[in-house]
C-alpha cells in the first residue's frame, strides 16, 4: 500500500482487528475506533492487549476467572492455589485503543459480563508470527481463552465463600450474602493475573534496546562491556556493563578476579546487580542452562572504526575447569489455565525460598488442560522451524532459582527424574510443604506443584570450596558430604518447634571440624557413604516421630515420589512427621539429599518468612474473601453465638448515649454532646521528654571528636581541620514522617543550630531545612541538589552528613563521597549492614555507645532499660518477667490454620487478634465474661479503659498494637474504632493508625484533650509519637520495619505477637524491641548497684570480654530487685522470637542469628562467636559477612564514622552534642591562647622618653638597666635586687608563684597578618608550607650538608642542615664539590634580593605540628630567610611536618641541653658563618666591614604583631614590617642587643619608647659585637636573662623597642625540660624530691637519678638550696644574695644580686650585707679572691660553689681561701660515674669570724 517501511503482516492485522472488535464491543462510544490507520506505522510499534476482557456469566472459565475492578483493573485467580507468591507487577502495555470510557462499578452478586466469541481471537495467538517487544506477557501470565469450558469434575478449594465488596469495616465481621465454605459461588472473582515486564530477548526488562547492533553505552568508571549469548538470539549479542574486577584479564585465564558478580543493564541503566541469575532475569537472556557468568558471558566488546563490536573472548576455561557440575531439577512451564502462574523473582532471600511453576498432569486426559496453549513468546525474527521441533519436544521452562547445568538436557515431564506431587498434599500436612534442597541435583516436578514450594537454604553448605575456615584452608579440615547429610539430620531433629537456620547449622559444622576428641555424638569424625543410611536412620528413630528416612538407590525422583504420597496418605496432619530425609546412594554416582519438611510449623515458616513485601502484597489480594472464610468460621465454633449480634444488642441498649471520657463522678452513661465538650484542665506533671544531656551523651560527642582529631592527625590530605572555620549540619533520616518529626524535635529542643550559627531565629520550622527524609519526592530531591550546590561553593566549612538509621543505603551521596569538607557520620542501633568486609567505614571509626558507660557520674535517676533488660527479665524471681509470650494466642493460632492451611498465618493471626481485641472491649463495656480473648489481651483492654475514669485529667497508658501489614493493619484500624464506638466508648481512648508516610491523626475530642494538657492553642497538632504522652490508644503501627521512632512514657504494652516472620535475624529482632526500650525512673534496692560498673570496652581480648560480662552481671542483679517509680512497657512476643530470647538470656542470640537481610555470609564454615562484646562481634561480622547491596566504591574512607548503640539510649542528642563541640575545636582552631602578661613592678629607673621617635644610640647608652623581669613565665625565677625595690614586689612574686596560678590569657582570632601552625592551610601558603607544585621543575628536593664548627668550650662539633632546593639559592655552595660554604648574608648599603637582611633562626621548642613556624602570611609573601633550628631527636617529626623548611640539626649532645644549649649554638654557627661571608666577600673586593652581622633569633611560639601610634593606639602589623623598620633604625648595627616588648593589655601605659632591659623572645643579636659573650649552654629556663645581664654588663648597648609589641602564644608545657629518672640499678626509697639531688662522695645508698647535672644542679638551686634562709629572721630585701659572674635563679622567694669581678667596683656593694654567696666556675673564671673577701655577709649566710668535678671545687676553694670564713661540706649531684657527677660547695658563714669582721669596721 506504498509504505515499504510498514508492510502490513497477516497475523499482526488479524491480532489488531480482534483487538479493535473487542474494544468496540467494550466502549460505550459509537464512533469507531481510527485502527487500520495505525497498522502503517513504523514496525517496531508496540500493540497491547487490553487489560480486560469481560465475559458473561454462562462462558465463565472454570479454572481462570477475570472480575473488573472499579478502576478498570482485573483480578484473576485459579481455584486451585491459594498459596503465597511472589510479586508481579504488570508491565505498560503500549496500545494504539484509547482508555476505557469508564470504569465500571462493582456491585454485590456476580457480575455480568459480555462475551467475545472465542474462535477469533484464539486463534490470532497462534497464527502471528512476529512478536512485538512488550506485547504480550509471559506465556504463563497469559490472558486465558476466552472460551466456555465446562469445569472438571472436583475443585480442591471450591468451597470458598464469594468475595464481596465490603466496606472496610465490615470486612471483618460481614454478616450479610454469607455462605459456608462447603457452598462457594462458582462466580466469585478470582485473584489478578501478573505481568513481569517485557519479554523479548535483546530487550531488557523495561523495553530497553540491548543489543550489540544498536547499542551506545556510556561506562561508568571501573566497568566493561561484554558480550552475553542467548540461545533465542543466535544472530546478535546482548550488551551488558560489567564491573571489571569480576572478570580475568583479556587473554589472561590465571589472572586473579573476585568471585561474584557486579553489573548494570547499558539498556535502562538499572545499576547494583549482585547476582547473575538476577541479571540474567532482567536483560531476558532465556537460558535453559545454570545461570552463570562463565557459561554466558562470552566477549569483551571494543570500540572499532567508530562502531562496538565483539572483541577477545572472556577466558573462563580455567575457572570452568575448577568448579563441578550441578545437577539441578528442571521445571514444567505453567499453562494458563492451571496453576496461579505466579512465579518468584530470582533473588537470594534470607530464608531462600522460591515457588516452583509446573505443570499439573494430574487430570486424565481430555480435560480442560489438554487444550492447545498459546505459544510462548519468541523474538520477532524466530523461525517457525524452530517452533515445530519445540512443539513435538517442549522445553520445560524452570522457574527455580539454580538453573541446571549446560551439559544436562531438560527430560520431559514423564522422565525418569522427574517426581509427582499428588493430589491434597497439602491438606493431609495442613500446609504446604517444602522441599530443601540440600545434595545433588533436585528432580522435575508435576502435578499439584502448588502445595510444593522449594528451599535452598541448606544448600551453600553442601557445596564445595564454600566452607573452608578461612580462604586457603586445608582440605583435611573439611567435612565429606555424608559427615553433612549426618549434621544436617541431626540439627534438624533437635531443634524441635524451633525454626531451622543456617547460621545454626553452621555453627553445628564448625564444631564437627573443631573436634578435638574426634566424635560426633557417639558417630565417627567421618561418616562413610556406607554407614550413612544407618547411622540417619538410628538418628530418626530417637526422634520420636518427628523425623522419617527414606535410602533409595534408585534415584531421587524415586524417593521424592514414595515421601510425597505416602504424606498425601495420611489420614491425619499429626501423623505426618516434621521431617523426612531422602537419601539417594547409587552405585555409579555421587550422593544425592533432600529434605521433605511436612512439620506445619515449620514449613509454613519456611514458605511465609522467604517472602518479600510485595509478596506479601499480593498474598493479601484475597484478604475479603479469606475474612469472610474466617468469619464463617467463628460463627459455626461459638454455640451460636455472634460478635457482632453481641455488639448490636448493647449498642442499642446504650440509646445513643456514651461512656464519660473521665471523671468518674459521673453517671454511668452520659450524653454524647456532653461527652463531646468535656475538657480537663491543663495537667503540670505531664511527662515531657528530658532535653538535658547524660554523661553518657558528652562521653559519646568527645570520642566522636576524638577520632575526628586522629583522622586529621594521621592525615592531613584527609581531613585538613586548620582549613575550616565552621560546621554545616544534615540530617537524613528514612522516609518515615513521625521520625523526621521527631528529629526536627530534637534538633530545636539542642539549640545546636543557633550555637554553630546555622540559623538566627529559634524556631522549630528553621531546622526543617537541615533534615531531609530519604525517599524519591520532589522536595527530598531538591533539597539534596542544594546541599550538594553548598557543599561545593563552601570550601570552608566542614559538612556533617548523618545518616541516621538508613542502613547501607547512601545513594545520592556518592557525588560528594570524596568531597574533603564532607564528614559521613553513620548512626545505628542495628550496625550490622556496615560492619562487613566491604564496608566503608574503617574498623577504628567505630563508636559504641553502650548503656554501661554513663552510669558512674549520671546525676539523674533514669536508667536505660533496653534488650538485654528485658531478656534479663525472665530470670526474675520476685516479679513478673516483662517479656511474655501468649502461649493460648498461639495454640488458638495454630488451630484455626491447621483447619485452613491454605491461609495466610497473618490474615489468620491479625483477624484472631482483632478479634479477641473486641471481645475484651466487649467485656469491659458490659462487665460480661464472654469467651475468645486471652487473659493477656483482657488485662491489656482493662487497663486501657479504666485508667482514664480513674484520673481526673483523663490520662492513660498506650497500647502499641504492630501490624506488618498495611492492608491488614487498615482493615483493624477500621474495625476496632467500630466496635469501640459501637460499644459507646468513642470517647474514652483512641484508635491511631500509624505507618511510615502517615502522620500522626487524632480525634478532635482527643487533640483538644492533648492541648489542653500542655495550655497549647489550637493550632497545635501532634507530630511525634511522644506528643501522644499520656493519651489512652490503642497505636496501630504498621509497616515491614521500624525506624527508630521514640514512644511516649506512658506506652505500657507493646503487641508483638503478630510480628513472626522479618523478625528471626538480629537486626529486626532489636528494632522490633526496641520500640519498648527506654529510659525509666527508678531506685536500686540492691547495694551492688550498676554504677560500679565499668562501661569503657576500649580494651581487647579477655580484658574487654571479662568486663562486659561483669557489666552484664552487674545490671542483672541490679534489675533483679528494684522499686519502681516507672514501670518499664510489657512486651508480647509471638512464640518463636520468646524461644530464641529465652534460650540465650545471656545475650548468645547474636551468635545464633544472622545479621540482617542486607548482609550474606562470606562462607558456610567459619568459627563461632564466642564473646558478645561490641568490639569482638564487630571484627567477627567484617571477617565473614559482606553486603548484598552495591556500596561506596571507596573502602575504608577515612571520613566515615559510625555511631551505633542500643535503641533509644540517646545517640540523637549524643550526635548533635558533637556537632556543637566540634564546632567549637574549629573556632578554637582560628584562635590561639596568648599571654597576657600583668605589669606587677614598675619599671626600675624612672628616665622618661618621648613616644614615636626612633632610639638614640647616646640616649639609651645613658640609661638605667632595667633589672625588671616583667613575664610571667619567669614568676617562678629570682627577682634581680635594686635599689627601689619594695617589700610589696618581694611577697607578689613569691605569692603568685606559690599558689600556682594560671598565666592571665587572652583568646585572639588567627588572621592572615598572624604566623600559623602546621594545621593551617590554605591555597596561598600551600607550596610555602608542603612543597606541593604543579610546575613539574619545583618538584621537592632536600639535600643534607654537614656544617663543622670549632667551639672553644666543646671542641670541634659537626651540625646538619637539612636545605629543600626550593632554599638552596639562600646558601653558597663550592663550585666543584657542592658542599654547603655558608649562610648568605647580604651587604651593608646593597639593594637586597630579598625583603629582609637579617636571617631568622626559629627555635623548635613545641610539638612540631604546634610550633607557628608558618610564616608565609605574616612576613607578607616576601622571600626571606628561615632556619628551623632543632635538636637531633626530633629531626624526623620536624621534616615531616615542615618538608620545605630548612632545618639546622644540632650535635647529639644537645639533645641533654636546654634553651641555653639552643642559642648557644646557633650563636655559634652564626659567629662562624660571618666569618666565612666575610673571607668570601673579601675575595670579591668587597670589604669585608659591611657584611650584614645581625640575625634574628627568634622562638615558635610568636604569633603576632602590634604597634602602637602617635595616638596610643593598638595596629595589627606584620613580622615583615617590623623586621624592616627595626633593619632601618639609625646606627642599627651599633646595638648590641635589640628586641620588642611582649604583648598585654595592660602595655599601653608604658610612657616610653624604648628601654634598657632583658631582650628576649625576639631578639636580634650582632654576631660582631658579642663576639665574646656566650649564652651559657648549660641553662634550661632563664638563659635570656642571664644573657642580657652579661652584655649589660660588657657596656654593650642594648634596646627594647616598646611601642612594638608580640603576642606570645600560651604553652602549657615546660620548654623541653629532661625527665628526671631513677636509674634502675638503684632502688628508690620513696619519692625523689630536689633534696636529694646532691649526694655524699662515694655514697651507695642513694638513689642514681638519669638527667643532665647541669639540670639537677639548676633544679636544686632554684628549690631548696637556699630555703634555709626563709625560715630565719634574715632580711632578704636589704641583704640579697650575691650571684657571680652572671644570673643565677634560686626561687622566687630570694632576691639575687648578680656582679662580675671584672667589670670594675661596683657601687651598690658598699655598705651592702649579702645573705648569701653562689659561684659557678663551669663557665666563667674563679673570681678574684679580694673580691670576694671585700665583700660582706651577715651571720648564717649560705654559700654553694659549683665545679664540673671535685678536683676543680678543691682548687677554687683553695684559690678563694674560702675555708677562712666559711664551714664547708662537699657534695655531689646523684648522678650516675657516665654521666660525670658535677661538685658542688656548700658552707655557712661563721659568726666569730663575722664578728670581728664588724668590729673592724
Amino acid at each position: 500500500m506504498g509504505n515499504s517501511q510498514g508492510q502490513l503482516k497477516s497475523s499482526r492485522f488479524e491480532n489488531a482487528l480482534h483487538m479493535s472488535i473487542e474494544q468496540s464491543l467494550r466502549s460505550s462510544s459509537a464512533t469507531p475506533h481510527p485502527l487500520f490507520s495505525q497498522l502503517y506505522l513504523e514496525k517496531d510499534i508496540k500493540v497491547g492487549l487490553p487489560e480486560v476482557l469481560p465475559v458473561p456469566p454462562d462462558h465463565v472459565d472454570p479454572c481462570r476467572q477475570v472480575a473488573i475492578s472499579p478502576r478498570g483493573s482485573t483480578q484473576q485467580e485459579s481455584v486451585h492455589q491459594r498459596g503465597p507468591g511472589p510479586p508481579q507487577v504488570p508491565p505498560r502495555l503500549v496500545s494504539p485503543l484509547p482508555p476505557i470510557p469508564g470504569p465500571i462499578p462493582l456491585v454485590h452478586g456476580p457480575i455480568q459480563r459480555v462475551v467475545l466469541p472465542p474462535s477469533s481471537l484464539a486463534q490470532s495467538y497462534h497464527q502471528q508470527r512476529y512478536i512485538i517487544p512488550g506485547q504480550f506477557p509471559p506465556p504463563h501470565a497469559m490472558p486465558p481463552l476466552m472460551c466456555n469450558v465446562p469445569p472438571p469434575p472436583s475443585l480442591r478449594h471450591s468451597d470458598k465463600p464469594p468475595t464481596q465488596q465490603h466496606h472496610h469495616s465490615r470486612l471483618l465481621s460481614p454478616k450479610e450474602e454469607r455462605s459456608p465454605r462447603g457452598q462457594r459461588s462458582s462466580a466469585s472473582p478470582a485473584r489478578p493475573a501478573t505481568l513481569e515486564g517485557c519479554q523479548d530477548v535483546g530487550f531488557c526488562k523495561a523495553g530497553a534496546d540491548i543489543r550489540l547492533s544498536s547499542i551506545h553505552a556510556k561506562l561508568p568508571d571501573r566497568f566493561v562491556l561484554v558480550g552475553a549469548t542467548s540461545p533465542y538470539l543466535p544472530e546478535d549479542t546482548l550488551v551488558a556493563a560489567v564491573d571489571g574486577r569480576f572478570l580475568p584479564l583479556p587473554g589472561n585465564a590465571q589472572s586473579l578476579h573476585l568471585t561474584g558478580f557486579s553489573g548494570d543493564c547499558v539498556g535502562c541503566g538499572k545499576r547494583g546487580f549482585r547476582y547473575f541469575s538476577e541479571f540474567a532475569n532482567h536483560i531476558n537472556l532465556k537460558v535453559v542452562s545454570e545461570a552463570k557468568k562463565e557459561n554466558h558471558l562470552r566477549y569483551y566488546i571494543t570500540l572499532r572504526q567508530g562502531r562496538m563490536v565483539k572483541g577477545a573472548l572472556i577466558p573462563w576455561q580455567a575457572d570452568a575447569a575448577a568448579r563441578e557440575p550441578r545437577m539441578l531439577p528442571a521445571v514444567v512451564e505453567v499453562p494458563p489455565q492451571s496453576g496461579d502462574g505466579r512465579t518468584s523473582p530470582d533473588r537470594e532471600h534470607p530464608q531462600g525460598i522460591s515457588d516452583i511453576h509446573v505443570k499439573e498432569e494430574s487430570d486424565p486426559p481430555g480435560s480442560s488442560k489438554d487444550l492447545k496453549q498459546p505459544p510462548k513468546k519468541r523474538h520477532r525474527f524466530h523461525n517457525l522451524d524452530e517452533e515445530k521441533q519445540a512443539g513435538e519436544s517442549p522445553v520445560k521452562r524452570r522457574m527455580h532459582s539454580h538453573p541446571p547445568s549446560p551439559e544436562v538436557k531438560l527430560p520431559p515431564s514423564n522422565a525418569k527424574d522427574s517426581a509427582f506431587v499428588p493430589a491434597n498434599l497439602a491438606d493431609c500436612c495442613g500446609t504446604k510443604v517444602a522441599i530443601l534442597e540440600c545434595c545433588g541435583s533436585l528432580p522435575s516436578l508435576h502435578g499439584h506443584v502448588s502445595d510444593v514450594s522449594v528451599s535452598a537454604l541448606f544448600r551453600r553448605s553442601f557445596l564445595r570450596g564454600t566452607n573452608e575456615l578461612s580462604e586457603g584452608a586445608q582440605t583435611e579440615n573439611t567435612l565429606n558430604q555424608p559427615t553433612r547429610i549426618l549434621l544436617l539430620i541431626k540439627y534438624l531433629l533437635q531443634l524441635g518447634p524451633r525454626l531451622p537456620y543456617c547460621e545454626g547449622f553452621a555453627a553445628a559444622l564448625t564444631r564437627a571440624v573443631t573436634e578435638t576428641d574426634g566424635s560426633l555424638g557417639g558417630t565417627s569424625s567421618v561418616v562413610t557413604r556406607e554407614q550413612l543410611p544407618s547411622l540417619a536412620k538410628l538418628s530418626a528413630d530417637a526422634s520420636h516421630g518427628s523425623g522419617r528416612v527414606v535410602v533409595t538407590q534408585d534415584s531421587l525422583a524415586a524417593g521424592l515420589t514414595e515421601v510425597l504420597q505416602s504424606l498425601a496418605s495420611s489420614l491425619s496432619a499429626d501423623r505426618c512427621p516434621d521431617y523426612t530425609f531422602i537419601v539417594c546412594d547409587p552405585e555409579h554416582d555421587e550422593l544425592q539429599f533432600c529434605v521433605v519438611v511436612s512439620g506445619p510449623l515449620q514449613a509454613r515458616a519456611l514458605i511465609e518468612g522467604s517472602t518479600s513485601s510485595a509478596d506479601r502484597a499480593n498474598q493479601h489480594s484475597t484478604i475479603a474473601e479469606d475474612i469472610l472464610l474466617l468469619a464463617s468460621h467463628f460463627d459455626k465454633s461459638c454455640q451460636g453465638i455472634e460478635l457482632d449480634d453481641l455488639i448490636a444488642k448493647f449498642s442499642a441498649h446504650l440509646d445513643g448515649k456514651v461512656f464519660p471520657p473521665f471523671n468518674s463522678a459521673l453517671p454511668a452513661k452520659i450524653d454524647e454532646s456532653e461527652a463531646s465538650e468535656m475538657k480537663p484542665t491543663p495537667y503540670e506533671d505531664l511527662h515531657e521528654r528530658d532535653t538535658s544531656l547524660h554523661p553518657h551523651q558528652i562521653r559519646a560527642a568527645m570520642m566522636l571528636l576524638s577520632r575526628v582529631c586522629s583522622i586529621a592527625d594521621r592525615d592531613r590530605s584527609s581531613l585538613d581541620l586548620g582549613r575550616f572555620t565552621e560546621v554545616g549540619l544534615l540530617i537524613v533520616t528514612p522516609p518515615s514522617e513521625v521520625l523526621y518529626e521527631q528529629t526536627v524535635d530534637r534538633l530545636h529542643s539542642s539549640r545546636i543550630l543557633l550555637d554553630v550559627n546555622l540559623v538566627s531565629m529559634d524556631s522549630r520550622d528553621a531546622g526543617k531545612p537541615f533534615v531531609m527524609k530519604l525517599d524519591d519526592r520532589t522536595g527530598s530531591q531538591s533539597q539534596l541538589e542544594d546541599f550538594v550546590a553548598n557543599v561545593r561553593s563552601k570550601a570552608e566549612t566542614l559538612f556533617v552528613v548523618v545518616l541516621d538509621s538508613v542502613g547501607s543505603d547512601q545513594s545520592g551521596f556518592q557525588e560528594i563521597a570524596d568531597v574533603p569538607n564532607v564528614l559521613f557520620l553513620h548512626v545505628s542501633s542495628t550496625p550490622y549492614s556496615l560492619q562487613t568486609r566491604n564496608t566503608p567505614i574503617p574498623r577504628e571509626n567505630e563508636i559504641h555507645m553502650d548503656k554501661h558507660q554513663y552510669v558512674e557520674g549520671d546525676s539523674s535517676h533514669s536508667r536505660y532499660f533496653g534488650i538485654r533488660d528485658y531478656q534479663a527479665s525472665l530470670g526474675w524471681t520476685n516479679q513478673t518477667p516483662l517479656l511474655q509470650s501468649d502461649e493460648t494466642f498461639e495454640l488458638m493460632a495454630e488451630s484455626l490454620l491447621k483447619s485452613y492451611p491454605d491461609l495466610h498465618s497473618r490474615i489468620a493471626g491479625t483477624y484472631l487478634l482483632v478479634r479477641q481485641y473486641s471481645v475484651a472491649i466487649l467485656n469491659a463495656a458490659t462487665g460480661q465474661n464472654h469467651r475468645g480473648a486471652t487473659d493477656a489481651t483482657m488485662v491489656t483492654v482493662q487497663d486501657l479503659i479504666a485508667s482514664p475514669l480513674a484520673d481526673k485529667h483523663g490520662r492513660g497508658p498506650m497500647v502499641l498494637l504492630r501490624i506488618p501489614s498495611p492492608q491488614l493493619a487498615a482493615l483493624a484500624y477500621q474495625r476496632l474504632r467500630q466496635v469501640r464506638d459501637r460499644l459507646g466508648l468513642s470517647y474514652r481512648f483512641e484508635v491511631i493508625l500509624a505507618g511510615p508516610d502517615r502522620a500522626v491523626e487524632v480525634h478532635q475530642h482527643f487533640l483538644q484533650r492533648l492541648q489542653a494538657w500542655r495550655g497549647l492553642p489550637s493550632s497545635w497538632a501532634p507530630a511525634t509519637y511522644e506528643d501522644l504522652e499520656g493519651l489512652p490508644c490503642i497505636l496501630i503501627l504498621t509497616d515491614e520495619h521500624t525506624h527508630g521512632e521514640s514512644m511516649p512514657k506512658s506506652l505500657k504494652v507493646v503487641d508483638l505477637r503478630l510480628v513472626n516472620e522479618g523478625m528471626f535475624d538480629l537486626a529486626g529482632l532489636e528494632c522490633e524491641l526496641g520500640l519498648a526500650s527506654s529510659h525509666v525512673t527508678r531506685t536500686p534496692v540492691d547495694a551492688r548497684s550498676t554504677e560500679r560498673c565499668d562501661g569503657d570496652e576500649t580494651g581487647t581480648g579477655d580484658e574487654s570480654t571479662k568486663r562486659h560480662e561483669k557489666s552484664e552481671q552487674d545490671a542483672t542483679t541490679a534489675t533483679r530487685r528494684m522499686e519502681a517509680d516507672e514501670e518499664p512497657p510489657l512486651v508480647l512476643v509471638s512464640r518463636q522470637a520468646f524461644v530464641v530470647l529465652n534460650e540465650a538470656q545471656s545475650g548468645g542470640y547474636a551468635c545464633s542469628l544472622p545479621p540482617c537481610n542486607d548482609t550474606r555470609w562470606m562462607a558456610g564454615l567459619r568459627p563461632p562467636l564466642t564473646s558478645s562484646s561490641s568490639e569482638d562481634r564487630s571484627s567477627y561480622y567484617r571477617e565473614w559477612t559482606e553486603s548484598s547491596h552495591e556500596m561506596p566504591d571507596t573502602m575504608n574512607h577515612p571520613r566515615r564514622l559510625l555511631l551505633y548503640g542500643p535503641p533509644q539510649i540517646g545517640k540523637t542528642g549524643a550526635y548533635l552534642h558533637f556537632c556543637r563541640v566540634l564546632h567549637h575545636m574549629l573556632v578554637k582552631l582560628q584562635e590561639v591562647e596568648v599571654d597576657d602578661d600583668h605589669r606587677t613592678t614598675g619599671p626600675s629607673n624612672p628616665d622618661p622618653a618621648p613616644l614615636g621617635g626612633p632610639p638614640d644610640l647616646s640616649r639609651v647608652e645613658r640609661m638605667t638597666f632595667d633589672t625588671t623581669i616583667y613575664q610571667e613565665r619567669y614568676k617562678h625565677c629570682s627577682l634581680i635586687w635594686h635599689p627601689g625595690m619594695s617589700k610589696q614586689d618581694l611577697t607578689r612574686r613569691a605569692t603568685s608563684d606559690v599558689q600556682g596560678k594560671k598565666n592571665s590569657t587572652v583568646l585572639v582570632k588567627a588572621t592572615k597578618l598572624t604566623s600559623h601552625n602546621s594545621f593551617h592551610s590554605c591555597e596561598e601558603c600551600q607550596s610555602y608550607c608542603t612543597g606541593d607544585s604543579t610546575k613539574e621543575s619545583e618538584i621537592l628536593t632536600t639535600r643534607i650538608h654537614e656544617f663543622r664548627i670549632c667551639d672553644p668550650l666543646l671542641g670541634e662539633v659537626s651540625c646538619q642542615f637539612i636545605i629543600p632546593s626550593q632554599q638552596e639559592s639562600n646558601f653558597i655552595f663550592e663550585n666543584e664539590t657542592g658542599s654547603l660554604c655558608s649562610l648568605h648574608l647580604p651587604v651593608t648599603g646593597q639593594e637586597n634580593k630579598q625583603a629582609v637582611k637579617s636571617p631568622m633562626f626559629m627555635l623548635m621548642r613545641n610539638l612540631p605540628e604546634q610550633s607557628l613556624a608558618n610564616l608565609y602570611h605574616v612576613m607578607d609573601g616576601c622571600r626571606h630567610t628561615l632556619v628551623l633550628v632543632c635538636k637531633e631527636k626530633d629531626t624526623d617529626a620536624i621534616r615531616k611536618q615542615w618538608p620545605c623548611h630548612t632545618v639546622l640539626v644540632l650535635p647529639l649532645l644537645a639533645n641533654s641541653m636546654g634553651g641555653g644549649g639552643l642559642k648557644y649554638f646557633v650563636k655559634r654557627v652564626a659567629t662562624q658563618n660571618l666569618r666565612a661571608e666575610r673571607l668570601r666577600y673579601q675575595t670579591l673586593g668587597v670589604d669585608p666591614g659591611s657584611v650584614w652581622p645581625l640575625i634574628l633569633i627568634m622562638e615558635d611560639w610568636l604569633f603576632s604583631w602590634r604597634k602602637t601610634d602617635m595616638s596610643r593606639s593598638e595596629v595589627e602589623v606584620s613580622l615583615n614590617s617590623v623586621i624592616c623598620h627595626v633593619e632601618a633604625l639609625p646606627d642599627i648595627t651599633q646595638f648590641a642587643l635589640m628586641g620588642v616588648d611582649q604583648w598585654s593589655t595592660r602595655s599601653k601605659v608604658t610612657q616610653r619608647d624604648c628601654r634598657k632591659s632583658f631582650v628576649d623572645n625576639m631578639v636580634f643579636l650582632n654576631v660582631e659585637l658579642t663576639e665574646d659573650v656566650q649564652y651559657n649552654p648549660y641553662e634550661f629556663f632563664h638563659e635570656d636573662i642571664d644573657f642580657s645581664w652579661r652584655v649589660h654588663n660588657r657596656q654593650l648597648p642594648i634596646c627594647t623597642l616598646a611601642y612594638l609589641q608580640v603576642m606570645v602564644k600560651s604553652t602549657l608545657r615546660e620548654l623541653n625540660p629532661p625527665d628526671i629518672i631513677v636509674h634502675p640499678s638503684t632502688l628508690s626509697r620513696g619519692p625523689i624530691t630536689a633534696d636529694r639531688f646532691l649526694v655524699l662522695p662515694g655514697a651507695d645508698d642513694c638513689a642514681l637519678l638519669l638527667a643532665p647535672p647541669h639540670f639537677v644542679v639548676e633544679k636544686y638551686l632554684s628549690d631548696v638550696a637556699f630555703q634555709g634562709l626563709l625560715s630565719s629572721s634574715m632580711d632578704l630585701l636589704h641583704h640579697p644574695v650575691l650571684v657571680m659572674e652572671g644570673y643565677i635563679s634560686l626561687g622566687p622567694k630570694i632576691p639575687v644580686f648578680p656582679v662580675s669581678s671584672t667589670a670594675g667596683p661596683v657601687s651598690e656593694l658598699e655598705g651592702m650585707a649579702f645573705s648569701g654567696l653562689v659561684i659557678d666556675t663551669c663557665l666563667h673564671p674563679v673570681p678574684s679572691k679580694q673580691f670576694i673577701q671585700q665583700s660582706r655577709f651577715i651571720d648564717a649566710a649560705q654559700l654553694v660553689l659549683i665545679s664540673p668535678d671535685g678536683n676543680s671545687a678543691r682548687t677554687a676553694v683553695m684559690e678563694l681561701d674560702l675555708e677562712r670564713n666559711w664551714q664547708l661540706e662537699t657534695l655531689q649531684t646523684a648522678n650516675t660515674r657516665e654521666d660525670g657527677p658535677m661538685a658542688v660547695i656548700r658552707g655557712t658563714y661563721r659568726t666569730e669570724l663575722s664578728l670581728g669582721i664588724v668590729g673592724q669596721l
